[in-house]
């Protein structure tokens, strides 16, 4: 009786969290889940014991040549290579205060179900601007996506933390910077660290679907009855970079981040600067919330760059940007993608890999024109993009090197 109460109370949410979706569509067809869907053992929790970054980043490459499924002898160093955390010092003609010591250094962060990859372009473009950069992969990533099943925020605070302890002893001027959780990370760190000295947030997760509350619940549920209830998505997982499989524990821990943050900043404020880059049509947060955050911080030298389809405008510090070209098949930007750039060769416009998640279904023929028509549109996962054909969704920012423009401005600033 008990497992047939659970089971209703299961059944009876994701109906609840279905019908939030009025598209109708066929829900999608999961793949048993597999070898990648079970955690390892190696990467749900930070590992404590490591006293600098040059032993980090050898742990994770030694992890995620232990931990992955798919590496094999053709694509080992390249996959390894993408997911693997990396240190870039500042170039020659940069200023050193002391031997060994540098004025600012920047702590980059992934997003959630992501890898380093995602914020490979920015590190150089920070060490270019004479930070010394170091790159993060947050615990449950880079290796399979079993290992998000057992991860928390916590673990994922406790990476940063580590990082600005180690980044204090190489720079004088501490920057953090994320793209949606790692975002979101970075304002909770410099909200209760004041040797953080700016953010740069790219899509934060201020607040994410209201559903994400109950995830921790069906999570639950899963463990009582059966694995695969864990799963909100089951696939391919084809993309190297990223996950494409999604257990509810992530969206849980996401969710208990963003509460935590937001309760951060309202007690402690943050009177530093914060660069934010989001776009107004975004299927992932909500966008709003990030808004309504910059407008409530007071810094003199706050900038957001918020690309939108529809025309309008926001006061200072928020700078609308169009992002609507249908005549080039280019509805609008996404939540994905707005660090990397339009000439990258795994995510770009003519790149190896294109998202199509939203389709994903072995039989649905959408699934395949998506990943495989060349006149297809772009943009962000909306009702009204739908509507016009066969839709990407974008993993690269084809306004990049304008949304750079904005980031030397800022940083001639800080």
């Amino acid at each position: 009786m008990i497992k047939l109460i659970m089971t209703l109370s299961l059944l009876y949410t994701i109906a609840a969290i279905a019908s939030t979706d009025t598209e109708k569509r066929e829900l999608p067809k999961k793949l048993d889940v597999g070898a990648r869907h079970q955690t390892s053992g190696l990467n749900s929790h930070f590992p404590d014991h490591l006293q600098n970054f040059e032993q980090y980043i050898d742990h994770y490459r030694e992890v995620m040549s232990k931990a992955r499924t798919d590496l094999k002898a053709a694509n080992r160093e390249w996959v390894l290579g993408g997911n693997t955390p990396f240190l870039l010092q500042p170039e020659s003609h940069c200023r050193q205060k002391l031997p060994n010591k540098y004025q600012r250094g920047v702590v980059l962060v992934h997003g959630l179900t992501d890898s380093i990859y995602q914020m490979r372009h920015l590190a150089e473009y920070f060490q270019q601007q004479c930070f010394y950069v170091v790159t993060l992969l947050l615990p449950g990533h880079g290796t399979r996506p079993g290992d998000l099943l057992e991860v928390s925020w916590k673990d994922w605070v406790a990476a940063v933390d580590f990082a600005v302890d180690q980044m204090a002893n190489l720079v004088d001027n501490i920057y953090l910077g994320g793209y949606s959780t790692g975002g979101t990370l970075a304002l909770y760190k410099a909200s209760k660290d004041k040797r953080v000295k700016g953010v740069f947030a790219f899509s934060p997760a201020v607040k994410i679907t209201g559903w994400s509350a109950l995830t921790g619940f069906i999570d639950w549920l899963g463990v009582m009855l059966f694995d695969s209830m864990r799963w909100h998505s089951v696939m391919k997982d084809e993309d190297y970079f990223k996950y494409e499989s999604f257990p509810y524990n992530a969206v849980y821990q996401i969710y208990q981040l963003t509460k935590v943050t937001t309760r951060s900043l309202a007690k402690n404020g943050l009177d530093v600067p914060v660069f934010t880059v989001a776009s107004a049509e975004d299927s992932t947060v909500k966008v709003e919330a990030t808004i309504e955050l910059m407008k409530s911080l007071k810094h003199k030298t706050n900038h957001m760059l918020l690309y939108s389809q529809h025309r309008h405008s926001e006061p200072a510090p928020i700078r609308v940007v169009d992002s609507h070209f249908p005549e080039k098949r280019r509805l609008g930007l996404a939540h994905t993608g707005l660090s990397i750039p339009i000439d990258d060769p795994y995510y770009g416009e003519n790149g190896a890999y294109r998202n199509c998640s939203h389709y994903y279904d072995e039989g649905n023929q959408d699934y395949v024109h998506c990943k495989q028509d060349e006149n297809v549109f772009t943009g962000e996962t909306t009702k009204e993009n739908l509507k016009n054909g066969i839709l990407v969704r974008p993993m690269y920012n084809f306004l990049y090197q304008e949304m750079i423009d904005q980031l030397d401005s800022f940083i001639k600033d800080l």
